[in-house]
C-alpha cells in the first residue's frame, strides 16, 4: 500500500511537470496551441499611435478661439494643418524600420495610427514636416483615396496652380486696430 502512494505522487509529480510551456495568448505572434502553461514569452506586433497636439502659445489651439500674441495683437485661427511624411523608428541596434504612413496633421485629431512595426526596443521615431520632392511633384490623383497625400482625401492641400503640397497651412484672422484691443477681422493666410 505504502508503494502505491509514492507512485501515485510520483505520477503525479511528472504529470503535472510534464506541462507544456509557452506562449497561451492567440492573439501574439508566437501563439504555441499546445501550451498549457504562460511563460510570459509572448510576442506582438504592435501599432504606433501619434499624439499631436497644436498650440497658440503655451495653451492648446482651438479654432475659433482670440488669442493674444506676445506684441499685444488678438488673433484667431480658422485653419492649422501641416503634412508628416517619412515617419521612422530607429532600432536601439540602429536599425531603421521602412517609412509608414504619411498624415495630414489637423485641429479636430490629435491622435494619428502610423501603422505596424515589429517588436523590439525603440530610441528614435523620426519624421519630416512636409514633402519629399518626389512626392511633392508626383499626381495626387495616383495616391490611393485614404492616403494623407490624396487629391480624395478630405484635407488635402495642393496648389492647383503649382505643382506641389501646401506643407504647412495657417489661416485666420488678426486684429489690427492701434490699440490692438478691436475684434480680430483682417483675414491673414500663411501656406508654405
Amino acid at each position: 500500500m505504502k508503494n502505491t502512494i509514492y507512485i501515485l505522487m510520483l505520477s503525479s509529480i511528472l504529470f503535472v511537470s510534464c506541462r507544456e510551456e509557452g506562449c497561451t495568448d492567440i492573439d501574439a505572434i508566437n501563439f504555441k496551441t499546445d501550451a498549457k502553461k504562460d511563460d510570459g514569452s509572448c510576442e506582438y506586433n504592435g501599432t504606433v499611435k501619434l499624439h499631436l497636439h497644436n498650440n497658440a502659445g503655451s495653451s492648446a489651439l482651438n479654432l475659433g478661439t482670440v488669442y493674444t500674441t506676445s506684441s499685444g495683437a488678438r488673433i484667431t485661427f480658422t485653419d492649422a494643418q501641416f503634412y508628416i511624411t517619412e515617419v521612422r523608428l530607429k532600432s536601439e541596434s540602429g536599425n531603421v524600420d521602412a517609412p509608414m504612413s504619411n498624415h495630414v496633421i489637423h485641429n479636430g485629431q490629435s491622435s494619428y495610427q502610423l501603422g505596424e512595426f515589429s517588436p523590439g526596443s525603440y530610441s528614435n521615431l523620426s519624421f519630416n514636416i512636409g514633402v519629399d520632392s518626389v512626392q511633392n511633384h508626383a499626381d495626387p490623383s495616383a495616391a490611393d483615396a485614404p492616403e494623407a497625400l490624396s487629391a480624395n482625401n478630405d484635407n488635402f492641400e495642393h496648389w492647383s496652380w503649382n505643382t506641389g503640397y501646401r506643407f504647412v497651412v495657417l489661416e485666420g484672422f488678426v486684429d489690427t486696430t492701434a490699440g490692438n484691443n478691436g475684434t480680430p477681422n483682417v483675414e491673414f493666410q500663411y501656406h508654405i
